[in-house]
């Protein structure tokens, strides 16, 4: 005897839907075994404390803040702006930042040692080198 009405099935999966299920229950399950083997190990017992780090050597070439051989910088307050001059080891002017009290802070460099104050943004077509500030007081 057949039913007036015939029975209604889900709609399956498709095959992709289902292989994917499948694969992230069996990651999920290969996940959960590694982390257990992992934890369930012991430490081995003969273990030694690493020696310390020594500190890194002294570079005979860089100026420290109290060398007199370090370069000068001048700092003046004008009407409307604040202009730091940085000088070689030597006294020659080298760059020049201007801070004015409204607006963008720009620098000023020489960059072939003749005395002309270019604006470092204009050198290599206007792409800068990344400079970060390490220090400043």
């Amino acid at each position: 005897m057949s039913p007036k009405f015939p029975l209604r099935r889900r709609p399956r999966k498709s095959s992709a839907a289902t292989r994917a299920a499948a694969a992230r229950r069996l990651i999920a399950a290969l996940g959960a075994l590694c982390s257990a083997a992992a934890l369930a190990q012991a430490p081995p017992k003969d273990l030694e404390p690493l020696p310390d780090i020594p500190p890194p050597p002294k570079l005979s070439n860089t100026p420290t803040p109290d060398d007199a051989e370090a370069p000068q910088i001048t700092i003046r307050q004008e009407a409307d702006s604040k202009v730091e001059e940085f000088r070689t080891r030597g006294g020659k002017l080298y760059a020049v930042r201007v801070t004015p009290r409204f607006g963008k802070p720009y620098v000023l460099v020489d960059p072939d040692g003749k005395g002309t104050m270019t604006n470092a943004t204009e050198i290599n077509g206007g792409v800068k080198a990344p400079q970060w500030t390490l220090f400043e007081f």
